[in-house]
């Protein structure tokens, strides 16, 4: 089973970086489901956060932290650092998006920590500097 997991994660990858997003949520909703049932949780969270930015990508900002909501619950208790970063940074940038400022720097900064965990110092500037970002649209917050 654990090998048909991995071949619907890698081909809504594939898909995914393709653009086609119909065979990637797809190919991601199908490996979720296996992948949840198998409790193979290491790529659960990883299909979730997929899922959360292709619906993302299409403008559907509810369905999108819905899924990066459920990316987080399913990373963090396992452990997974950088799905974890990942997670809390995709919910800080819908947050950022809907102009809710004070929940985006929230998650944003919980991804920093995360990062600095792991010593990924590309990640917490790009992450830095969205929170420079949302200081200059909110003030102080």
């Amino acid at each position: 089973m654990e090998t048909k997991i991995k071949a619907l994660f890698k081909k809504g990858i594939k898909a995914y970086n393709s653009g086609n997003d119909e065979v990637a949520l797809n190919s991601f909703k199908e490996a979720s489901e296996l992948a949840k049932r198998e409790k193979y949780y290491e790529i659960l969270g990883e299909c979730y956060n997929y899922i959360g930015s292709i619906y993302k990508n299409n403008g559907r900002l509810d369905e999108s932290l819905k899924f990066y909501e459920r990316a987080l619950e399913t990373n963090e208790p396992i452990g997974n650092i950088l799905n974890t970063a990942i997670s809390t940074y995709n919910i800080g940038n819908v947050y950022h998006m809907r102009g809710n400022y004070s929940d985006a720097l929230k998650f944003y900064k919980k991804s920093v920590e995360f990062y600095k965990k792991l010593n990924a110092k590309n990640e917490i500037i790009k992450v830095e500097d969205k929170i420079k970002e949302v200081y200059i649209l909110c003030g102080k917050c």
